[in-house]
């Protein structure tokens, strides 16, 4: 097992370890060297047990009593409570169990723990390992490979455990879905979660069938030219709202929102100044305008806190947008201009 310094970032509500500054952190402080994912679950503050509890139902001027069917969950250490109003069926999947499952997982490979933390006082959890080997798109751009596990106590999300490939020259998180291979596997908090966890570790198998795909694919992109007003469309599709979609198809241009076309000018920009951009395998490519949404959204766009670009990054707004952007150039690649119409 490798380690590298980590960087620490210390908040009342979110806590997050990195061994260098991701996107969504700001001011990181260094700290030590972890072996293990328990190392850095301790030091990043998630070594906490969270508990389940019976919902209470007061009356006026009458009894308080417990409900039969409806609980709260709270951290042990601090009693602060991550969600309310949770099913019978609910179980809780503890810091320790998913982070020791994330070594179980990844035992025997050569690895990099990178990334370490937690949102909104530990009501989800967060941990990303680099693997050793990576993508390669035409020789000289790389995208290395993680594995991330991510865990919550708020009663609404589940146990997800995925591979995400980062593009080391500017640091985009290249968030995509390749159809007929799925890149993550998701497990409901509810009895069996960690027997159903553990049958995870076939995600390996699948998670490198997905980088072979996705390298073939983005190889595929970076030799697919790209004209200018072509390049234009498909940004504009893949940041339009369903409300400014009807806008454009209507042609009515003057009436399109000012936060629309200027973050459609911001991602041309990044499209034509930006040094990544420059690359063959970039520069009037379909893989370059890919990259362009990515690397706007990972390095330009302005997000109230790191807590927001996180968020906005991994299941928000953004990773729609570079989702659909995805697939944008997945039909263009597939039937060309037609797939702007």
């Amino acid at each position: 097992m490798t380690t590298k310094n980590i960087i620490y970032d210390n908040r009342n509500d979110n806590r997050f370890n990195t061994v260098r500054p991701k996107a969504w952190i700001e001011n990181p402080g260094e700290v030590g060297d972890f072996k293990d994912s328990q190392s850095i679950l301790k030091a990043a503050g998630l070594d906490f047990e969270v508990k389940k509890y019976y919902n209470t139902r007061a009356i006026p001027d009458g009894p308080t009593t417990l409900s039969p069917d409806k609980f709260f969950t709270y951290r042990s250490d601090n009693n602060t409570v991550l969600g309310e109003g949770i099913g019978t069926r609910y179980t809780i999947v503890q810091n320790k169990d998913a982070f020791h499952f994330f070594d179980t997982l990844i035992k025997g490979t050569e690895v990099f723990y990178e990334t370490a933390g937690s949102i909104n006082n530990g009501s989800e959890i967060f941990i990303t390992a680099k693997l050793p080997d990576c993508i390669r798109i035409g020789g000289d751009d790389v995208c290395e490979k993680y594995v991330f596990l991510r865990n919550s106590h708020d009663g609404k999300g589940s146990v997800v455990v995925g591979l995400t490939p980062v593009r080391v020259w500017c640091d985009n998180m290249l968030n995509a879905v390749v159809k007929n291979c799925t890149n993550k596997v998701t497990i409901r908090h509810t009895d069996g979660a960690l027997e159903k966890l553990e049958k995870a570790k076939e995600f390996l198998h699948i998670a490198g069938k997905f980088s072979d795909h996705f390298g073939q694919l983005m190889n595929q992109w970076a030799k697919t030219p790209i004209l200018d007003r072509q390049v234009r469309k498909l940004v504009e599709l893949a940041m339009a709202s369903e409300e400014t979609l009807d806008i454009l198809r209507t042609g009515d241009r003057d009436k399109l929102p000012s936060q629309f076309v200027n973050s459609v000018t911001e991602v041309l920009e990044y499209n034509e100044l930006h040094p990544s951009q420059k690359l063959l395998t970039t520069r009037g490519t379909l893989y370059g305008v890919y990259n362009a949404v990515t690397g706007y959204h990972q390095n330009v766009k302005s997000f109230r806190n790191w807590e927001h670009r996180y968020t906005s990054l991994t299941e928000g707004t953004a990773f729609t947008k570079n989702q659909t952007c995805f697939d944008l150039c997945h039909q263009f690649y597939e039937i060309g201009d037609v797939a702007l119409m």
